[in-house]
This record gives C-alpha cells, sequence and structure tokens, in this order.
C-alpha cells in the first residue's frame, strides 16, 4: 500500500504525524516544524533511492525494531 500526505493547497504541511504497528517505509518527506515517525512493532525502513529526502525543522523517528536497513544508514536534513 501507499499513501501520499500533502497539505491543503499544494503548500507545505506544518506537521506531519505518522504512526504504524508495522513496519513504515519512507519517501520524500518535508514540513516546516515537525515529522514524526513512530513504528510500535516493527521498523522505519528507507525507500532505496539515494534521492529521497526526510526534512523539517525537528525529525522524531522512534521504531521497536530498526531504523533503516542492515547495509544502509539512514539519512535526515534539519530545516
Amino acid at each position: 500500500p501507499t499513501a501520499t500526505l500533502a497539505a491543503p493547497g499544494s503548500g507545505l504541511a506544518r506537521s506531519i504525524y505518522l504512526t504504524s504497528a508495522e513496519d513504515v517505509m519512507l519517501g520524500n518527506l518535508r514540513a516546516t516544524t515537525l515529522i514524526s515517525v513512530q513504528s510500535t512493532f516493527g521498523s522505519i525502513r528507507d525507500d532505496g533511492d539515494d534521492s529521497t529526502y526526510i526534512r523539517a525543522r525537528d525529525i522524531s523517528l522512534i521504531a521497536s525494531d530498526n531504523i533503516g536497513s542492515a547495509t544502509e544508514k539512514f539519512c535526515c536534513s534539519k530545516a
């Protein structure tokens, strides 16, 4: 399954909150203030695309298992 998050009027969201009981695969996410992603019983995974970014002033990634993958580090940038 795929989900697209967007702010009204196609502007930037102020905050993005995502909580899942399973693994989460992240693509591009951008918000002005906060991005918070939590996987309560799984991992947070990169989508494997080197051009993917997560950008916000504050970023919170919480997973009960892994963040990233066994071979790649997960990178984030603060806006």
